[in-house]
């Protein structure tokens, strides 16, 4: 239920988009979500790249973490648990939810850091470019592809190989602390949810100007719980 409907959330976003920008190109410079470094370059035809250091690449990773989209993500997803009584072991007691959000942020903390060591030895770039033009399936085609492709430190691209590593290890993990019995095949699909997820998140880092343009301005206006307009 809660993965179907957080899914589904991003997604209906997304076709909101496509069905306003099927007959022309998007124009707008890079607006990305928050975090400590810039998750993602302007975009420009002509980009000049500019890897990160290692430093700013746990700044991202930990952007991810605490900004505060991500928290709120975080007590949706106990809030939801908290109404399904899932796990039923953490039964529905105030401390409950308080028990489930510090699970998800032990995940979130446990995925981010797994992330940040593959891509400390193999000189994966963190961040997503967007394309920010052409036709609107051409650049959902674009973040789906870039989800498993990545730059390198050097500008060229290389294979996310932190993805696989984060998507699936993460899962295992995880189920040190959770009170359910462990199953092979419940964490295998856990780990395919999560390369979903990111696959969904670049979508809308892809989309998220465009959406942002339809929201009203008292809205988004010093929000702090929406993605950040960048410059």
């Amino acid at each position: 239920m809660k993965a179907t409907l957080l899914a589904a959330l991003t997604f209906c976003g997304a076709a909101v988009v496509l069905a306003q920008s099927s007959d022309q190109d998007a124009t707008d410079q890079n607006i990305e979500p928050a975090g400590l470094i810039d998750p993602a370059p302007p975009v420009s035809s002509t980009p000049a790249y500019i890897p990160l250091t290692l430093g700013q690449k746990y700044l991202y990773s930990l952007g991810e973490i605490i900004g505060p989209d991500r928290l709120v993500a975080l007590g949706a997803h106990a809030a939801l648990d908290q109404m399904d009584v899932h796990p039923a072991q953490w039964g529905q007691h105030p401390e409950s939810l308080a028990i489930r959000f510090a699970s998800y942020f032990g995940e979130s903390l446990l995925k981010r850091n797994i992330e940040f060591g593959v891509r400390a030895v193999d000189h994966e770039d963190p961040r997503y470019f967007r394309l920010g033009r052409g036709r609107p399936w051409t650049r959902v085609g674009h973040a789906v592809f870039h989800t498993f492709v990545v730059h390198n430190d050097r500008g060229g691209w290389m294979p996310a190989y932190s993805l696989p590593v984060e998507a699936f290890g993460t899962p295992f993990l995880v189920r040190e602390w959770r009170p359910e019995r462990f199953h092979t095949w419940t964490t295998l699909d856990a780990g395919t949810l999560n390369v979903g997820i990111d696959m969904g998140a670049n979508i809308l880092r892809e989309f998220w100007p465009d959406m942002r343009k339809a929201l009203p301005n008292w809205f988004t206006r010093n929000n702090p719980f929406l993605p950040a307009a960048g410059n």
